[in-house]
């Protein structure tokens, strides 16, 4: 299991945008060498600088990032190659996974052998930790976030998620998720979207393609409602609808 510090807690459940880097001479002595350029900032600088019609469907869903839930099912962090963000949600998960275990019934509830150093008050960290485990609701990440201050809310969310999505149970991981963030609207962007078909993709419920697939479709909408209707995932295509066609916004 691949360790991080314990003063980058919080990234521990920020799976789409870690804040700590990966432990990079772990994965060398995996023997796999990876290196520090991210090919989808490039892509991310470039879409920030034109407009919407100015990029293609292929950077755009590059920039969902898919394939690393399909990599955290296979459980191989050499597939992601050289892309630092496929590496971070990748390892992102598998620790987080790590730490379900440690807080399980069976479980021996020291979370925090699953990073590299322990919190200053070990008892209360971990305790605190299997808390937003077992009911991620807002008083356990808010208890999480008062003694992290870099600790994101977002995050923990996303981590609890995913969890679900894990064991199985996509619809658990999609509802936990459009909870937080209500209903579809301007509060949802691709990040987000993206985290629903990594709900599905998890749970073994759809395929990376299939995801793809239909976030290309939406993609090409051009804002016409009428278009939605040729996404096969209900879900996808309900929030497809709300948006009258718009594909989601690239910075949310």
């Amino acid at each position: 299991m691949p360790k991080l510090s314990y003063a980058t807690f919080a990234a521990l459940f920020v799976l789409l945008s870690m804040a700590g880097a990966p432990d990079m001479a772990a994965a060398q002595g995996a023997g796999q060498t990876f290196v520090q350029d991210d090919p989808t900032a490039q892509i991310q600088a470039q879409l920030k600088n034109n407009t919407r019609s100015q990029f293609t469907k292929e950077a755009f869903i590059k920039l969902a990032n898919l394939e690393a839930f399909e990599i955290a099912v296979k459980g191989d962090l050499s597939w992601c190659k050289n892309d630092k963000k496929c590496i971070n949600r990748m390892m992102s998960i598998t620790t987080f996974s790590c730490i379900a275990d440690a807080c399980a019934e069976t479980g021996n509830k020291d979370p925090s052998h699953c990073v590299e150093s322990s919190p200053e008050d070990k008892d209360q960290g971990n305790k605190m930790i299997c808390n937003v485990i077992s009911d991620p609701g807002p008083e356990a990440r808010r208890a999480v976030m008062q003694v992290v201050p870099d600790a994101s809310e977002d995050g923990l969310v996303e981590g609890a998620a995913y969890l679900s999505a894990l064991k199985g149970n996509a619809d658990s991981c999609q509802e936990q998720i459009k909870k937080y963030k209500g209903p579809y609207g301007a509060q949802w962007g691709l990040r987000w979207y993206s985290d629903l078909s990594g709900c599905r993709i998890l749970a073994g419920q759809r395929t990376r393609e299939e995801e793809e697939k239909d976030l290309g479709t939406w993609f090409e909408s051009g804002g016409q409602v009428e278009n939605c209707l040729a996404i096969e995932n209900t879900e996808m295509r309900d929030a497809c609808r709300a948006s009258k066609g718009v594909p989601p916004n690239l910075n949310l």
